[in-house]
């Protein structure tokens, strides 16, 4: 038996161990106060988490909200310094230039439309450490109707 076969699985193992405790690290959540849309002119607070377990380099997210609900403000305790400005729709893409440590928390507030008949909002964070790219969607936000 050679050396290298005595090695191989410490060194794998050492190898192994920080990618899969980064990969599995992560952890994205949607979530709003608002319990039920009413109608048109309805303002809906969406807060956006991203967790991670180091600091990442680079984090971005990317929110795919209705037609025609329109951003009307970011905010929050780490408001993205890349953000769409106010009345953008659609998908909106959010990104940080300085990574805040554990997580990154940021909330978007937006207009529902005249004739709201789609309530879901789907959103994943992109974080970047050490040239790896990893996806965390969250579970979409369904807002119920009244």
């Amino acid at each position: 038996m050679k050396i290298t076969d005595l090695l191989r699985p410490i060194l794998f193992a050492g190898l192994l161990l920080p990618l899969a405790t980064w990969v599995q690290a992560q952890e994205a959540t949607l979530s709003s106060a608002t319990r039920k849309l009413t109608g048109a002119g309805d303002l809906v607070t969406v807060q956006a988490t991203v967790r991670y377990a180091q600091t990442p380099g680079a984090i971005g997210w990317t929110l795919e909200c209705p037609a025609a609900w329109e951003l009307v403000a970011v905010g929050g305790p780490n408001v993205p310094e890349i953000r769409p400005e106010a009345k953008a729709t659609g998908t909106l893409e959010f990104a940080f230039t300085s990574m805040p440590e554990k997580s990154a928390t940021f909330e978007v507030t937006v207009k529902l439309p005249l004739g709201v008949t789609q309530t879901k909002i789907q959103g994943k964070a992109i974080v970047r450490q050490d040239s790896k790219r990893v996806d965390v969607t969250a579970a979409p936000l369904v807002l119920p109707r009244e």
